[in-house]
C-alpha cells in the first residue's frame, strides 16, 4: 500500500505542476491577478506531494518492500537501516524528488507572491 500512496502523490504533484504551468500563464495573458496569485499555492502543493512521494520511497526502502523495482535493484534485507536509507541516492529517483523539492521550496521563498514582481 505504501508504494501506491507514493504513486498517487506523484500523480497529484503532476496535476499541480500542470496547473502551475498553465494557470499563471493564462492569468498573465488575461491580466487576472487571482490566477497569478495562485502560483505560490500550486508550487507548495507540488512540493508537498513530491515530499510525500519521497517519504513513501524511503519507507519502502526501510521496510524492504521488494515489490518496488528500485528497492529490489538497490537494497537488500541484510543492510542496516542507515544504508537502506542512503540507498535512496543509489538510484536516479531520489535525486529527482529532492531536486524538485529544493527547487520549488527555493522558488517559493524567493518569489513569494507573483504580484510583487511586477513593476
Amino acid at each position: 500500500m505504501i508504494p501506491e500512496i507514493g504513486h498517487l502523490a506523484l500523480i497529484i504533484a503532476f496535476v499541480f505542476a500542470m496547473g502551475l504551468a498553465v494557470i499563471p500563464m493564462w492569468g498573465a495573458v488575461r491580466g487576472n491577478s487571482a490566477a497569478l496569485n495562485l502560483a505560490p499555492t500550486l508550487a507548495m502543493g507540488v512540493l508537498l506531494f513530491v515530499g510525500i512521494a519521497f517519504a513513501m520511497l524511503a519507507v519502502s526502502f526501510l521496510k524492504d518492500d521488494f515489490s518496488v523495482a528500485v528497492v529490489a535493484a538497490n537494497s537488500n534485507s541484510l543492510l542496516p537501516a542507515i544504508f537502506k536509507f542512503s540507498a535512496l541516492w543509489g538510484n536516479h529517483e531520489a535525486p529527482f524528488y529532492s531536486g524538485c523539492s529544493y527547487y520549488l521550496g527555493g522558488w517559493r521563498r524567493c518569489h513569494g507572491s507573483v504580484m510583487d514582481c511586477q513593476a
